[in-house]
């Protein structure tokens, strides 16, 4: 090893630390009206290192997304009050930059602009892997499709103010 490089672990510890710091930094809300999801990806993402936020419908959804920054969505598609998709459209009327997963049993296949909804973002069909969730999460906050933090705060400026 050259002199001066620390030893391949300690670089590796150090990126280890800085994806738990980025991870714990990061706030998601999730969106469902199943409880049981709710407590059960709560905890997943939460044991990740990510804080949480819940609602359980679309309409608590946009009324804690207007009141408290978010860095990801994770919403369900068939809930009452406001579906998925129609949150979606809220959330992008706002913000074309927070990054968004709709996870459903019963994804609204279909709609025109389902795809552009979700841009950045993905759907993943109920039921999904933990592994699978928790690697869309890290793609959408940390890699190359994640927004810049100026772009949301500005974005979600913009909300709180026509709310």
């Amino acid at each position: 090893m050259p002199p001066g490089l620390p030893p391949a672990g300690a670089v590796f510890a150090a990126d280890t630390l800085y994806l738990r710091h980025a991870a714990s930094s990061a706030h998601i809300l999730l969106v469902d009206d199943d409880l049981a999801v709710r407590e059960t990806v709560t905890l997943l993402l939460e044991d990740a290192g990510y804080r949480v936020g819940c609602a359980a419908d679309g309409e608590a959804g946009w009324h804690a997304l207007c009141a408290d920054r978010s860095d990801l969505l994770i919403t369900d598609h068939e809930m009452p009050k406001l579906t998925g998709l129609e949150l979606l459209r809220r959330v992008r009327a706002v913000s074309r930059h927070l990054p968004a997963i709709m996870i459903s049993g019963c994804p609204p296949r279909g709609e025109a602009d389902l795809e552009s909804l979700l841009q950045p973002g993905a759907v993943l069909p109920k039921p999904f892997s933990i592994a699978a969730l928790l690697e869309k999460v890290r793609e959408l906050l940390h890699g190359s499709l994640a927004g810049s933090p100026a772009d949301l705060r500005e974005d979600w400026s913009l909300a709180s103010r026509q709310t």
